[in-house]
């Protein structure tokens, strides 16, 4: 249906096209704090499905790309040791939005991990989850 509205605003004046832009914007605008990519819970929902809520308790856990913070909090709930997160520099202000949500204990690291050096990378220890 969206694409369908997109298309026929296309055929509209110039003037027109920008607002009926702005109103199908408006339909189909996610909900504050809503999941945008849907496949990721199905796939934790997978993970637990495979080895159960208690596999991953008292383990260290690492995430790489936090993103906005939801696939942390599911880590979360498996109630690791220690959950440790790698994000770039830029992603700090909006990941600081949700790290205070994270209940367990954590670590964020700010870094590129294409980029770790050798030392870097020994230095994070082994993770039964990555």
């Amino acid at each position: 249906m969206r694409r369908l509205l997109k298309s026929v605003s296309q055929n509209l004046p110039p003037t027109m096209q920008r607002i009926a832009q702005a109103v199908i914007k408006l339909l189909y605008r996610k909900p504050p704090g809503s999941e945008p990519l849907m496949y990721r819970k199905v796939l934790f929902d997978e993970l637990l499905e495979r080895v159960g809520m208690g596999y991953f308790h008292g383990s260290r856990i690492l995430e790489i790309g936090s993103k906005d913070g939801f696939d942390s909090q599911r880590l979360a709930s498996l109630l690791p040791v220690e959950l440790v997160m790698i994000d770039l520099p830029e992603k700090l202000e909006g990941n600081k939005r949700w790290l205070n949500q994270i209940t367990c204990q954590k670590k964020y690291i700010e870094a590129n991990f294409m980029y770790m050096t050798m030392q870097e990378y020994e230095a994070l220890g082994r993770f039964r989850l990555i």
